[in-house]
């Protein structure tokens, strides 16, 4: 593993990997900061680290989702796509049955609705995606793999995304 994310950077170093996906996700040091490496080898995780670059190149000043610090541009004597984004350490969010927090729903729904006015919907907004951190103030999406860019052309479809974003919210506090 060490290897595969020298070839993506030399500068990066291996700490360990983390949730299960389909692409490789590892967490990497650089300097003594932590970041996280996503690495992309067949068709759909290429797609998945395609949409995640573009959502979040559009974003760089929304609070409430992991940033991107570098795309890597695949070439014929590099590894296959990847992108480096920050690392917050956190733990997944078990909200189902648990009363309302009006805090974190908050949070969450700022960092939706700042997507949304970038026009960026589609967001799968369930547990794996989404941490807390330990000061638990806010509810950070971690993976943006399956999020769409919605040209004003496309309002149907951005608005039916939308809405289903919405919805996944709301299901978060449901018993």
């Amino acid at each position: 593993m060490q290897a595969r994310c020298r070839e993506v950077d030399p500068t990066l170093h291996y700490q360990r990997q983390l949730k299960p996906s389909s692409c490789y996700v590892y967490q990497v040091e650089r300097d003594g900061s932590s970041f996280v490496l996503k690495i992309a080898e067949d068709p759909w995780d290429k797609k998945h680290l395609r949409n995640e670059e573009r959502a979040l190149s559009l974003s760089p000043d929304v609070d409430g989702i992991t940033h991107l610090v570098h795309a890597y541009r695949p070439t014929p004597r590099s590894y296959p796509r990847a992108i480096l984004k920050e690392y917050i350490e956190g733990r997944s969010p078990i909200l189902r049955g648990q009363k309302s927090n009006p805090q974190l729903q908050s949070t969450l729904e700022r960092t939706v609705r700042e997507l949304h006015d970038r026009r960026i919907a589609n967001l799968d907004l369930v547990y794996k995606n989404i941490i807390i951190p330990p000061d638990e103030t806010q509810l950070i999406i971690v993976d943006l793999g399956t999020a769409l860019v919605y040209p004003k052309i496309y309002e149907h479809a951005f608005c039916g995304a939308r809405d289903s974003d919405h919805r996944m919210i709301d299901r978060m506090w449901e018993l």
